[in-house]
């Protein structure tokens, strides 16, 4: 049996801004929640973010499009009274609030857990914080490439050869934390489940930075020291490097066993001859003369289009990974064949199509893409829905402008 929604009836209020604690409730909102987006009378900053320099510029606000698709938009000025209010009147009846406001801000609106907790003691709240709601810097503003990615270690390790520190991919953090945010959640309505009690849940960008640096910060800890990656000319494994073809796309050759397969690699890209030559003649001997072996294939692999050389692995069955760029990745079939692509629900974006989050459950449809919404497009609708007469949205509404 299909379940169509598996969180309809689940009621989210999403009082963060930018990225990471707003798309927990993104997936959320695909698995059927309400999600209702509170923002401040000016908007969330994060809808002017295509503007900035450096990233696309598309007739579609792609990052607002990603980030808030089926959701509702409620503006409420929560420094006033009446906004307050209304925010409170609404956390009555909801079930999960997400944050990422920094403690300070909490505490100033009177939004933190225990301010909220006795308006609804079955409320979860998910608290998204920068460096940690703990120590010196817990209200330090943060985003994903100086908490996530610069702070926890591996802007340092993700280069080579000595090369500068790389900025990174815009929100790759903060999407990954997100994650993290939307299982805090889960567990906390499986614990409210057992319990009747609702909770607070919380992580940051740098506990999930430093988790996806974790094993070379374990090795570290069980004393081992930081392995930056060597000048690929000078990479002491050569089928540990990229090699680029004639039409000028890059792979991998994806070999554990070097010892036990270099022979048969050889043969299989018709090379075996190099075998008969004392640097090539095993796996020991390419390693001890590195910088030759990838000379060498550099040469080979530049020698054949990619398609063909594909053919080869496949026909082989030799292991290895294609280095997609971003225009590929979204032809790539197994998006396709695994959903990972869904088709917008509008003819408002040129866009057809938009990045689906990443958790499936068998027997379970996710709802399909709606537009994101317009600021405050849904507050008198919400609103009214929540028991406010048509007098008091007026009142919140003319402090909303």
């Amino acid at each position: 049996m299909t379940i169509d929604s598996i969180l309809d009836g689940v009621r989210v209020l999403d009082v963060g801004s930018w990225v990471a604690a707003p798309a927990a409730a993104t997936a959320m909102a695909d698995f059927g929640a309400d999600v209702i987006k509170i923002e401040p009378p000016e908007g969330d900053p994060f809808r002017g973010f295509m503007g900035m320099p450096g990233f696309p510029q598309t007739e579609d606000n792609y990052p607002w499009l990603l980030v808030s698709r089926n959701k509702r938009s409620v503006v409420l000025d929560l420094k006033s009274d009446e906004g307050y209010e209304a925010l409170c009147r609404l956390v009555e009846t909801a079930d999960v609030l997400v944050t990422n406001y920094p403690p300070t801000v909490l505490t100033k609106l009177k939004m933190r857990y225990a301010d909220l907790l006795p308006m609804n003691d079955q409320l979860i709240y998910a608290q998204l914080s920068g460096y940690g709601e703990l120590g010196d810097e817990a209200n330090v503003p943060a985003f994903d490439r100086s908490a996530w990615w610069a702070r926890s270690g591996m802007m340092d390790i993700v280069r080579s050869g000595g090369a500068p520190p790389s900025a990174g991919a815009p929100a790759w953090g903060d999407y990954s934390s997100s994650t993290a945010v939307f299982a805090g959640i889960m567990l906390a309505m499986y614990r409210r489940e057992r319990t009747g009690r609702g909770s607070r849940v919380s992580t940051s960008l740098l506990a999930n930075g430093v988790w996806a640096n974790s094993m070379m910060l374990q090795a570290i800890l069980c004393g081992g020291k930081t392995q930056y990656e060597p000048k690929r000319s000078e990479h002491p494994q050569p089928l540990g490097v990229p090699y680029q073809c004639s039409d000028g796309l890059w792979f991998y050759p994806w070999i554990f066993d070097v010892h036990g397969q270099w022979v048969y690699f050889l043969t299989a890209i018709g090379q075996s001859d190099m075998l008969d030559d004392p640097r090539f003649a095993n796996a020991t001997a390419c390693h001890e003369h590195a910088s030759e072996t990838i000379q060498r294939l550099d040469d080979i692999f530049a020698s054949k289009p990619w398609s063909q050389w594909q053919q080869i692995f496949d026909t082989y069955d030799i292991q290895y990974m294609p280095v997609a760029s971003p225009e590929q990745v979204l032809d790539d079939p197994q998006l396709q064949a695994n959903n990972m692509l869904l088709e917008l629900q509008s003819d408002q974006f040129k866009a057809q199509r938009t990045v689906n989050s990443p958790l499936q459950v068998e027997g379970v449809s996710k709802r399909a893409p709606q537009p994101a919404p317009g600021v405050g497009q849904h507050t008198v609708d919400v609103l009214a829905e929540a028991g406010f007469t048509s007098e008091e949205i007026a009142a919140i509404t003319r402090t909303s402008p």
